[in-house]
């Protein structure tokens, strides 16, 4: 397992054409709410407060990353997909197929 340290605070998306669905799975200890990184590096709420063990599918491309934090106390949760982790999840650096889908736990 290896762990990846790309900063949260400098992601932003680009453009990409490359599409695929990443079926979000909240395998932390409480509520999170999933968060895109935009155009510019601007957070943007996607899906509020993820209860335990709910899976929230999201389509989107490679290059989009996401980050997710505790809904009540905003710390950032990490994301655990095809052997790797990170507090940052875009498909490109987790190996994700080219217009598949892919299962991507929430974890403490």
């Amino acid at each position: 397992v290896s762990t990846q340290s790309t900063g949260a605070a400098n992601m932003k998306s680009s453009r990409a054409q490359i599409k695929f669905t990443a079926h979000f799975t909240n395998q932390s200890n409480g509520p999170v709410n999933l968060i895109w990184k935009d155009y510019e590096g601007k957070e943007v709420l996607v899906r509020m407060y993820i209860e335990k063990e709910v899976v929230h599918g999201e389509a989107t491309y490679l290059t989009h990353p996401f980050i997710v934090r505790d809904s009540v106390t905003k710390k950032l949760k990490r994301f655990n997909c095809n052997g790797v982790k990170d507090v940052v999840f875009e498909g490109l650096n987790f190996g994700v197929e080219h217009n598949g889908s892919v299962i991507v736990e929430i974890v403490d």
